[in-house]
């Protein structure tokens, strides 16, 4: 699909830092028109789509290390969702601000994780099972609190959760299937 030099060059971690930083900085701003049922004002649409093309281009290549790749940026955006968009609008979600900064901790984690596999794992399969598992784990602790809360969550609340889980769900379907994928 692409170039093999540019497939096999370590372009990816320096693409994935630049589309990070301007995620975050991104997700920063206020929103242009504020609604209170929007939460993806204009500026996030053209950023959102970098990370749609980052993670399809990751999705392409299959390999295990480019797959830690994809679940930093999914661990990326969870915590930026999480610990920033989310509690700024705490009152649409429902949820508690201090348990919305716990759910973000996770993936700042996995973040940490996913980066220092790319980089020091010998074993990228076993790396990749590691953080499936890590991410089932998440998913039912976030279902878990979806329903210890349930009545403070709004409907906004539970929509955002539950398309949370299920991304997180087959995200790390996915990385089982080709970390146990032995061709």
């Amino acid at each position: 699909m692409f170039d093999s030099s540019i497939e096999n060059s370590d372009l990816a971690p320096k693409l994935f830092l630049v589309v990070c930083c301007d995620y975050i900085r991104s997700s920063r701003e206020p929103l242009t028109n504020p609604q209170p049922y929007n939460l993806t004002g204009s500026h996030y649409s053209h950023t959102h789509y970098r990370f749609v093309i980052f993670t399809a281009m990751i999705l392409a290549d299959t390999k295990p290390r480019k797959l830690l790749l994809l679940d930093a940026a999914g661990a990326l955006i969870s915590a930026v969702m999480l610990g920033i968009v989310l509690v700024e609008h705490q009152a649409l979600i429902g949820l508690p601000v201090h348990i919305l900064y716990y759910l973000a901790a996770a993936p700042l984690v996995f973040l940490c994780y996913d980066i220092a596999a790319y980089y020091l794992a010998n074993d990228y399969r076993r790396a990749l099972q590691i953080i499936a598992v890590a991410n089932v784990l998440y998913s039912l602790v976030s279902i878990a609190l979806l329903i210890l809360h349930r009545q403070d969550l709004t409907a906004i609340g539970y929509s955002y959760f539950i398309i949370e889980v299920i991304i997180v769900l087959l995200i790390a379907t996915y990385e089982w299937k080709i970390a146990t994928n032995t061709d």
